[in-house]
């Protein structure tokens, strides 16, 4: 089925320059939700939940920057890429009730309020596969912004949809796009070293 998410070492690797920037913001109002990436796909039709935490789970493997803990230590802020083997699919079955639809609506907007504990070192994202029916189903994806914007998730959702219909229809799922953080972080330090940096800042100064 792919590879899984095991319990490999721990990986510490210094923000990019645009996730300081969250990380301040975040620090200066803790119960803000402004960096709460949120949204929803409505599956029509019917799904298999564990191949579907299955899939999940691979795309966990290869999108590291889900697997990111923020911790500070020393006055140095930091992100440990994780296995996150901790991590389960939530399933919320609300197709006994009278309105299924508005059911899966209001656990949505309920889980939206909770905050992540972005100074705590906890998980930075959450998937939920909520049930309305046998052939209706909403996949439920929230992140903090210090990990993922909008475009990625979307880049993340295709993804999920990639593998899990290679995995039901049994055939081999194709490789991923997707760099790894450690590559990004590179990038964005010799980015901050080159000459176009400080040509950048000195138009936006």
């Amino acid at each position: 089925m792919g590879p899984q998410v095991t319990d490999a070492p721990s990986t510490s690797l210094p923000l990019l320059a645009a996730q300081l920037g969250v990380w301040v913001a975040q620090q200066l109002e803790p119960e803000s939700l402004v960096f709460h990436v949120s949204q929803f796909a409505d599956i029509a039709g019917p799904v298999d939940a564990d191949v579907f935490e299955c899939a999940l789970g691979r795309v966990l493997v290869e999108a590291e920057a889900l697997r990111v803990r923020i911790v500070e230590r020393g006055g140095e802020v930091r992100q440990e890429l994780v296995s996150g083997s901790d991590w389960s699919l939530v399933r919320v079955d609300v197709s006994g009730l009278a309105d299924p639809e508005g059911g899966a609506r209001a656990w949505m907007r309920e889980e939206m309020r909770r905050p992540f504990d972005l100074a705590g070192g906890g998980r930075l994202f959450t998937w939920a596969l909520l049930k309305l029916s046998e052939e209706r189903f909403f996949w439920y994806q929230r992140c903090h912004h210090i990990v993922l914007d909008g475009y990625s998730c979307s880049l993340v959702a295709r993804r999920v949809a990639e593998v899990y219909t290679a995995l039901v229809r049994g055939v081999p799922c194709p490789e991923t796009s997707f760099r790894s953080l450690g590559r990004l972080v590179e990038q964005d330090r010799d980015y901050r070293d080159s000459p176009q940096h400080e040509r950048d800042r000195d138009h936006w100064s």
